[in-house]
């Protein structure tokens, strides 16, 4: 199946900082018509089990190179200059990805919001986007935090995946699963990106974020129902 990407040329663009500097840009009304990824996820969601990435607590699925194209071509053209990045976009890939996963199932790692990157090659920078293809607005949007740099950093406290020896003073490690959706003794709540159908989102990829999802009773594992996202990446050489 090819490509079915196709940006709408009347966008609607907002640019927002986020704590440190960097920029959010929010898109909205991006594609002319969104519903034919969603019935695409209908086609490939059955054949992908879940937790298919350690990481991430839902379905995934990588799409050819000539749908991540139309993504990083609109970047390089509408969104690139709010970064004070080049137009070369050397590298870009995305994924169709759907949160499945209930907050008693959620891993260790799930519970605390994430860099899509942590260090990138000299002379680049790598930008993330999502596109949110669900109705529902309370399925949710994206929180973007900020570390407590007084705090041992999270993920030293975990060892192979589990609460170490010095986990035991902190009392998030004592509470119920829940998504990371707000402050805890480890980061701090900068701003959330509201969840909107047709909206995208750009931020770069070491940004600490998370899915805000406070309604996880609507989590579903049918695409036209769930919290159904279209995942970009794209490697950007700086100026």
């Amino acid at each position: 199946m090819g490509s079915v990407i196709e940006f709408n040329p009347d966008y609607r663009i907002e640019v927002r900082k986020l704590a440190g500097g960097s920029a959010l840009v929010i898109v909205d009304d991006v594609l002319r018509d969104r519903e034919q990824l969603v019935r695409l996820a209908q086609e490939q969601f059955p054949q992908i089990p879940p937790g298919g990435r350690w990481h991430y607590p839902g379905i995934e699925v990588q799409l050819a190179e000539d749908f991540a194209e139309p993504c990083a071509r609109f970047f390089r053209r509408h969104v690139r200059e709010y970064f004070d990045l080049s137009r070369l976009v050397r590298e870009a890939y995305a994924r169709l990805s759907m949160v499945t996963v209930a907050p008693e199932q959620l891993t260790w790692m799930q519970r605390m919001c994430h860099v899509d990157i942590s260090s990138t090659t000299p002379g680049e920078c790598v930008i993330a986007s999502v596109l949110y293809l669900f109705e529902d607005c309370e399925l949710g949007g994206t929180a973007f935090f900020t570390q407590r740099p007084e705090v041992t950093p999270y993920l030293e406290l975990l060892e192979q995946g589990n609460p170490g020896p010095r986990s035991a003073e902190f009392e998030f490690f004592q509470q119920a699963p829940v998504y990371h959706t707000g402050s805890n003794e480890f980061f701090q709540l900068d701003q959330v990106a509201e969840a909107r159908s047709n909206r995208m989102i750009f931020y770069r990829g070491n940004v600490h974020h998370s899915a805000h999802i406070i309604a996880p009773q609507l989590l579903s594992e049918d695409p036209a129902k769930g919290r159904l996202t279209l995942n970009g990446f794209y490697r950007v050489a700086t100026r």
